[in-house]
């Protein structure tokens, strides 16, 4: 992009010529001091509206975002001050905690944007109980449950040199054996 650049000192502007000729597409013009008042109106910046330009919602959600940033940071720099000194099970918790925020900022992220394309927040999806489901939906959603626990353990033991991954899909493992288990509860009544 070619930029033509003014100088006002009240004397002649100064014009540094692009180097190529080509169009030029943006024009910026410098005072030293304050700008001629036939200018003033030009230089201002626009105003801006006054109070929040978000509705309450959406400015919880951004405050929100603030604390879970926050947080991360804190997070990261107390897992790089304890590397050196801390047992596997310190950073394990410490690097669960930091994806935590991650994901529920990622969240947070996507409603504000589908605030600002749509114009409503999305809904929370209801999930499905497992109550609710009948015997033969409870034996399909047993053998899905089953399968995703062995990708999880071959990705546990993939990526045990690589803490980050690996609290990652071992939280995962867990989550999905609880929800096996309690499938299996339900099988037997």
């Amino acid at each position: 992009m070619e930029i033509e650049v003014f100088y006002f000192d009240e004397t002649d502007p100064v014009i540094l010529a692009p180097e190529k000729e080509e169009k030029v597409t943006e024009v910026v013009v410098i005072w030293e001091n304050e700008p001629p008042k036939e200018l003033s109106a030009i230089a201002k910046p626009a105003a801006q509206p006054a109070g929040n330009i978000y509705p309450k919602e959406i400015e919880e959600i951004k405050i929100r975002q603030g604390e879970l940033y926050r947080q991360k940071c804190k997070l990261a720099n107390e897992l790089v001050d304890i590397v050196d000194d801390s047992t596997i099970e310190q950073r394990r918790e410490l690097v669960a905690k930091i994806l935590a925020n991650k994901e529920e900022y990622n969240q947070l992220a996507i409603a504000v944007k589908t605030w600002e394309k749509t114009g409503e927040l999305p809904k929370k999806e209801e999930k499905i109980k497992l109550t609710d489901l009948q015997k033969h939906e409870l034996l399909r959603k047993r053998m899905n449950v089953a399968a995703n626990i062995s990708k999880k353990k071959n990705l546990v033991r993939k990526y045990q040199h690589q803490p980050t991954k690996l609290v990652k899909y071992q939280n995962q493992q867990a989550k999905l054996e609880a929800e096996l288990s309690e499938i299996d509860e339900l099988l037997r009544q």
